[in-house]
């Protein structure tokens, strides 16, 4: 007789007991929780950020005088800044002009500042008119740009001493683009000449043909190379015994030893004069101290202004008295 085989879990004794057990070992691991335990662990969830607020705030109540302090701290750079800028006007304007749009300029044109200046005199200047060329000159500077010409107010006080001294052989340091080769040169005696030391090669060839334009190229020479080297060869190579104005125009700190070496040259007579541009702004102090404080010069200042600007700048003069 066959035996019908029932599964275990359809036995109702059976299938009590392991339900049972099967309640009891998800009792185990599942805890059953009562309403206000259900609703506490509520509150308690919702209540952790709100707890947390006080010290949220308190983190901000600490960061408010770090803010603060640096708000006063960049407020005080910037004013410092805007007197800084204000009291030196004159030197920001030349930062603008040298450091931040001299590069633009160079980029856009593929030219450097001289070279616009050169063309700029050729496209404007009568030609063998030196005074057209200065004019021509100084209209670039203040319409255009700024460059380190003696300028047409220093310019004046050149001309009343070239008219005052009469000059017939002059010694330029420093070139640049000629300007004040070509001042000087026109107001020349007949057989009068001038001769400008210029280190930089470039700045020679732009002055040398600045001169042309002017139509001066008989009376001024340009010589290339170092003051500290050609100023010994002078009598020599160059065949000045001489010379009857200086003027110093070039590097700075070149003025007081190129000064001394022109003295044991032999090539300063009793009445020499010395002018000196640039002596207040950038500044020789080591120049007017030797020569305000020696016996061998009598020194004038002429207060003026640093070119195609309104900073304070003056040129000395020292007559040497031998």
């Amino acid at each position: 007789m066959a035996k019908t085989l029932i599964p275990p879990f359809c036995v109702s004794g059976a299938t009590g007991s392991r339900k049972e057990r099967l309640i009891t070992r998800t009792s185990a691991l599942f805890p059953p929780h009562s309403a206000s335990q259900t609703q506490a662990r509520t509150v308690a969830t919702t209540s952790e950020p709100l707890a947390s607020l006080p010290s949220a705030s308190k983190s901000r109540h600490s960061l408010s005088p770090m803010l603060e302090s640096q708000t006063i701290l960049i407020t005080g750079a910037l004013l410092l800044l805007l007197f800084l800028a204000w009291k030196y006007k004159g030197l920001f304007v030349f930062f603008w002009h040298e450091c931040i749009l001299l590069p633009v300029f160079n980029f856009i044109s593929g030219m450097s500042k001289e070279e616009r200046i050169l063309n700029w005199v050729k496209q404007n200047a009568v030609v063998g008119n030196p005074q057209s060329v200065l004019e021509a000159i100084d209209k670039y500077g203040y319409e255009k740009e700024w460059a380190m010409h003696v300028g047409d107010v220093k310019g004046r006080i050149m001309d009343k001493i070239m008219e005052e001294t009469k000059p017939k052989i002059v010694l330029e340091l420093g070139a640049y683009c000629g300007y004040s080769a070509v001042r000087m040169g026109r107001l020349l005696p007949p057989g009068g000449h001038l001769f400008s030391i210029e280190f930089n090669q470039k700045f020679a060839d732009i002055s040398q043909q600045m001169i042309q334009v002017a139509g001066l190229q008989d009376k001024i020479s340009i010589l290339n190379g170092p003051s500290q080297e050609i100023i010994p060869q002078l009598k020599k190579k160059y065949e000045i015994n001489t010379v009857d104005m200086v003027f110093l125009d070039h590097w700075k700190e070149r003025y007081l030893p190129d000064t001394k070496l022109l003295e044991e040259s032999g090539v300063l007579h009793k009445g020499t004069v010395l002018l000196a541009d640039n002596v207040i702004c950038p500044g020789t102090p080591d120049f007017l101290d030797y020569v305000r404080n020696s016996k061998r010069y009598e020194c004038t200042n002429y207060p003026a202004t640093v070119e195609y600007m309104r900073m304070h700048d003056a040129l000395e003069k020292a007559v040497f008295l031998g």
